[in-house]
């Protein structure tokens, strides 16, 4: 699970800087410490790279990174602490784990009309902030996506989105899982204040391991907001994932997937079938549509789908357990 995750609040080409610097105090522990494994230490190690990056981004805007943590087990507020000086940076300790529940305690505290979540193990570009702030110049921009890039090439090529030309997602239009990604990803306050928080039945530390951002996508789609893909807004991911990986993440993006379908078809029914007549109109009638649905979903999950199944049901057992609620803000905002 991803120990911490950062949200940029603001009120309003491309290359990453070289990181020359010494070892900090905070690495030289992490090194030494016989009680943290290799994950942990290099969990870490990456998070410091973060945040040094950090201190390259540069905006004549006023802006706030705020930095959730919500691993107790390791030296991630002790890492912390030491940059707290170097950085416009509030920290904030969460006590459930996972990314989606850090996600929604981050949107919570911020006071910005633009409101960005970056990943812990992600390295933002020095116009980071102000490409966002570009992007939401536009006003037809409700949601947004940036532009990921594999920061280690002997890392998968995955959970990163590399095109460089921009691609809009109009209101009441599928959103294929893997299609967006929220390692980074802004929105406008108000919607999502309107939206609603990230689904804490979904996502990594759940039985489903993944899905709460292609939900959260396709939720914003069909409750009338527009997305954007946005490349001029770039981070690179260094997820460290391998090819022996592989199988484990097809299997929990497949998990996280069913689950979020199940949320989206037993939450949000009338939405969906605009959206299912939309498209059989731009498909030219309803075989046509069916057979592109099929075909399409076959090449995207292939021999997964008795697992999409599968996890689709499940999660529909947990939509009765909690009454059929939407995901909602459990404070005013």
């Amino acid at each position: 699970a991803v120990c911490s995750n950062s949200v940029i609040a603001t009120s309003a080409p491309i290359h990453i800087p070289r990181i020359e610097r010494g070892e900090s105090e905070s690495e030289r522990a992490c090194q030494g410490n016989p009680n943290h494994n290799e994950s942990q230490v290099f969990r870490q190690l990456v998070l410091v790279e973060a945040l040094q990056a950090w201190t390259h981004v540069q905006s004549r805007a006023r802006w706030e990174l705020i930095v959730v943590d919500n691993n107790a087990d390791d030296r991630t507020w002790d890492v912390l602490q030491e940059w707290r000086d170097r950085l416009p940076m509030r920290m904030i300790r969460e006590r459930r784990p996972g990314v989606t529940g850090a996600r929604n305690t981050g949107f919570v505290i911020t006071t910005g009309t633009i409101v960005a979540v970056i990943d812990d193990d992600c390295y933002p570009a020095p116009s980071l902030v102000d490409a966002w702030i570009g992007v939401f110049a536009d006003e037809h921009v409700d949601f947004a996506v940036g532009r990921i890039e594999l920061f280690d090439p002997d890392d998968l090529p995955i959970t990163i989105k590399t095109a460089t030309e921009p691609a809009w997602y109009p209101p009441f239009r599928f959103i294929p899982p893997g299609e967006l990604h929220s390692a980074s990803m802004a929105f406008r306050r108000e919607v999502f204040v309107d939206i609603g928080p990230f689904d804490l039945d979904l996502g990594p530390g759940s039985p489903f391991r993944s899905g709460d951002d292609t939900e959260l996508f396709q939720r914003a789609s069909l409750l009338g907001y527009t997305g954007r893909y946005s490349p001029e807004a770039v981070i690179w991911h260094h997820h460290r994932r391998r090819a022996a990986d592989y199988a484990g993440l097809k299997r929990s993006y497949d998990l996280g997937a069913g689950a979020a379908y199940a949320c989206i078809a037993l939450l949000l029914p009338g939405p969906l079938l605009r959206l299912c007549r939309d498209a059989m109109g731009r498909a030219g009638g309803s075989v046509p549509w069916a057979k592109q649905v099929f075909w399409d979903t076959r090449g995207r999950h292939g021999g997964s789908l008795l697992v999409i199944a599968g996890a689709a049901l499940r999660f529909s057992l947990v939509l009765a357990r909690r009454g059929w609620r939407r995901p909602a803000w459990d404070r005013q905002l």
